[in-house]
């Protein structure tokens, strides 16, 4: 631990460093300083890697953690430091129905950080039925839904344009599965990767959903899961209560 805070503090002398060892279960100990420090940014977690292709191996801390504590959490796969690994752009996943205030402020706060420019993906796919009501009255309904995807996108995103105006922002609306562009986007030089995760209250079924689930796994720089709730607009749309 102390060999570790030196070299920290090399590296950065004008950062604060505190090293704590706490003798707990490292997940109720990683969870309970997060929560207890007011207004903590993020935690940070290793994760051993598999190479450029196969990306992490998320071991059962990191997955524990990562569906339980309320800040972001920031996976950086061994022989990466943060900030480092690709120099090219901060890419964003962003679904502009669930998440993306809390998503893009995140991407968008850590593209200005880092002087790199930001890409907005959406990525979504046409559901059968509805190819098949297109062929059926001939019209072209994925041409239909890129255009409005492409409208839903900008909405969401105008707000942190105007927050950040520093910031060079591409907007990328894709007909395909989110987690093999986010993936694809990645393996082209992306330094970090931001995506959400819906925090789930019951204590049954998956509390890490399928898209970041997959992105952990494929994708090889660091990866920032920010957590957010669903607004009651969002709720009712869903026909939750």
């Amino acid at each position: 631990m102390r060999e570790a805070e030196l070299r920290v503090r090399e590296r950065w002398p004008e950062l604060a460093v505190a090293a704590v060892q706490v003798p707990h279960d490292p997940v109720r100990a990683l969870v309970e300083e997060a929560e207890e420090q007011p207004g903590a940014e993020s935690l940070v977690l290793g994760s051993r890697g598999l190479g450029a292709v196969a990306g992490f191996l998320v071991g059962s801390v990191s997955r524990r953690v990562l569906t339980r504590v309320g800040c972001p959490v920031v996976l950086v796969r061994k022989g990466e430091a943060a900030g480092e690994a690709g120099g090219g752009e901060v890419v964003v996943g962003v679904d502009p129905y669930q998440g993306a205030a809390e998503v893009l402020g995140h991407a968008f706060a850590a593209a200005e950080r880092r002087g790199l420019p930001l890409r907005a993906v959406y990525a979504w796919t046409l559901p059968v039925a509805y190819q098949y009501a297109g062929i059926a009255a001939s019209v072209d309904v994925s041409g239909e839904m890129q255009g409005f995807a492409e409208g839903e996108l900008a909405r969401v995103v105008q707000p942190w344009r105007a927050e950040h105006p520093g910031v060079t922002v591409v907007e990328e609306v894709l007909n395909a599965r989110p987690a093999k562009v986010l993936a694809e986007r990645a393996a082209a030089g992306a330094e970090l990767v931001v995506i959400g995760r819906r925090v789930r209250r019951s204590p049954l079924g998956a509390h890490l959903g399928s898209v970041a689930h997959a992105v952990l796994h494929h994708v090889p720089c660091p990866v920032a899961v920010v957590p957010y709730e669903r607004t009651p607009e969002e709720k009712q749309e869903a026909g939750d209560e």
